[in-house]
């Protein structure tokens, strides 16, 4: 109100923080400085680091002669360690999770468990949406120090949202729209809810794709403010060798390698339960329930015309020629599958030479 002190402000503006209980942080009125409000995060660790303060982020009218200054949240240090959760959930199937934590540790125990059961043998993959806040160079020099197939990262800026925010605005958003078709780009899918940084804060389509070669996820904003998917990439970059590797670029590779082998588990397991096991030049007997490596290269290539019909796959002629199936020389009980699925891509770039005429 017209009058009051700098400490009267202060007092009302920590009674309202007070009174909305949704926020982050708790206020009190600084002990020996009446006019400063003291923030705490409501829990502790780096996450509490991100939280943004700042005054009226849509340019508000402010009253006369008041003025606010800030002081970045700051001394929130270690995070929980992850490894119980995993302990917790076992080997119940998770297709996508929302990591909040970047410190080193907890991402290379994500990373541990993700690369465990993408492989051969557990195959309940996932994929892990994480954010990260920070300058330019910060936020590329965190890229460029990880390299997981299985964890996306998006890179927020000066968001006034916290990045455990953005991750899982991302994470619900990406999980819905893979979940209907793994193998379709995310670009411009909204992530509703979220602010994105001021005009003047925001980044460059060079230092955009900058950030591409370091393993982080892009976005961009609307002329309404909306902030939508650029480009969603996993944070590999490197083979085992050391070698740059775009084999795993974007999300859609392992979500859609991923879908396959889920659709190709699924029809043996439905349709082959309990069968036995013959040679190919086995007459099988009518109504006897026995699979040949003749019939699960059928079986497979029925699938591959499925996968197609989805827009998942191409080159139908070139999986049939390279297919194999056989019963292993040293376990009879055992069919090994090779097949070589040729994977749809996206349409990422349209490059248009022109030469005009007079």
């Amino acid at each position: 109100a017209s009058g009051d002190t700098a400490a009267e402000i202060a007092t009302a503006i920590t009674a309202a923080i007070t009174a909305a209980t949704d926020q982050p942080v708790t206020a009190t009125v600084n002990g020996g400085t009446p006019e400063q409000i003291d923030l705490t995060c409501r829990w502790k660790g780096e996450t509490g680091n991100d939280l943004d303060l700042r005054l009226s982020y849509y340019d508000e009218s402010q009253p006369e002669s008041v003025s606010l200054s800030f002081t970045a949240m700051s001394g929130g240090t270690a995070n929980p360690d992850i490894d119980d959760v995993f302990i917790a959930i076992g080997d119940q199937w998770f297709n996508w999770m929302v990591m909040p934590y970047t410190d080193t540790a907890n991402l290379v125990a994500l990373e541990t468990e993700l690369d465990s059961r993408w492989g051969p043998m557990r195959q309940i993959g996932c994929r892990a949406f994480s954010a990260y806040k920070g300058t330019h160079s910060e936020t590329g020099t965190f890229g460029s120090n990880r390299n997981p197939v299985h964890v996306t990262s998006l890179g927020t800026n000066n968001a006034p949202e916290p990045p455990y925010l953005w991750a899982s605005v991302n994470g619900i958003q990406g999980a819905k729209h893979l979940a209907i078709d793994p193998a379709r780009q995310l670009r411009t899918i909204p992530l509703p809810g979220l602010k994105p940084p001021k005009l003047e804060d925001r980044w460059t389509d060079a230092e955009r794709n900058l950030l591409l070669f370091d393993g982080i996820s892009t976005y961009t904003v609307d002329h309404g403010g909306v902030v939508r998917i650029e480009r969603q990439i996993t944070m590999y970059q490197e083979n085992e060798l050391g070698f740059a590797d775009d084999s795993y670029l974007d999300i859609n590779t392992p979500e859609t390698l991923e879908r396959i082998r889920y659709e190709q588990r699924a029809m043996v397991a439905q349709k082959y339960p309990r069968h036995k096991l013959a040679d190919d030049d086995y007459d099988v007997p009518v109504g006897q329930a026995i699979m040949q490596p003749k019939l699960a290269k059928v079986e497979f290539l029925a699938l591959y015309k499925e996968f197609e019909l989805k827009g998942w796959v191409q080159d139908y002629d070139g999986y049939k020629e390279t297919f194999t199936a056989q019963i292993n020389d040293d376990d009879p009980d055992r069919l090994d599958i090779y097949d070589s699925p040729k994977l749809i891509n996206n349409l990422r770039v349209t490059a248009v030479h022109t030469e005009f005429r007079r």
